[in-house]
């Protein structure tokens, strides 16, 4: 029998082991190896060749095998001067509620939503200039399991111009949920509030 590390419990051929079957050996290592954990990249708007501009960009089929979904962008713009970010789980387009903390400007600030068509993502930036533009990571935990009867939560953070006519930079904590049921999520719609996204690049990680 193979021996295997006392750690991670690799295996590996002993001396004693006469025959070894080396291809059952090489698929055990390797599926040790890639459940250790760590990120994967699922899915990327720029490699995926989405062009702009565009109402919603909807990600592929999510493989159900990792803890969490990490989804980071950047340089992201839209129509709107006082543009935001939004996101649904499985193209539920009714059904959300989200609460969210900011600084803006100078101003603490709060607010919150419920029975709307999106949960907010995070700010991003007007597309008058490019030097405006938002950037933020967005954590869906345990996405793939239904946990006490309700779908998983969005945890984001964000920030952005918020207005292109008083230079106004805007930092956001989100916390958003799909209030419909209780699904698996198995695909992410990312869309602005007002008009389309201009810009951007969009990046979704499997984790654990």
């Amino acid at each position: 029998m193979p021996g295997s590390t006392p750690k991670l419990a690799l295996p590996y051929p002993l001396p004693a082991d006469a025959v070894t079957d080396y291809p059952a050996l090489g698929q055990s290592l390797a599926q040790k190896i890639e459940g250790l954990g760590g990120a994967v990249k699922l899915w990327d708007s720029t490699e995926a060749g989405v062009v702009f501009p565009v109402s919603s960009i909807i990600t592929p089929a999510i493989p159900q095998t990792y803890k969490h979904l990490l989804l980071a962008y950047g340089n992201a713009a839209s129509d709107s001067t006082s543009g935001q970010l939004a996101l649904r789980f499985n193209a539920f387009a009714t059904n959300y509620r989200y609460q969210y903390l900011q600084g803006a400007y100078q101003t603490p600030g709060a607010g919150e939503g419920y029975s709307l068509g999106y949960m907010l993502l995070g700010p991003c930036g007007p597309s008058t200039s490019g030097a405006y533009g938002g950037a933020g990571l967005a954590l869906i935990g345990d996405y793939a399991n239904v946990v006490g009867g309700a779908t998983p939560n969005l945890l984001a953070i964000g920030s952005g111009f918020f207005s292109a006519a008083s230079q106004q930079y805007n930092v956001q904590l989100l916390g958003g949920m799909y209030a419909g049921g209780a699904y698996a999520v198995t695909s992410l719609t990312i869309l602005a509030t007002a008009g389309n996204i201009r810009r951007g690049r969009f990046t979704l990680w499997g984790i654990g």
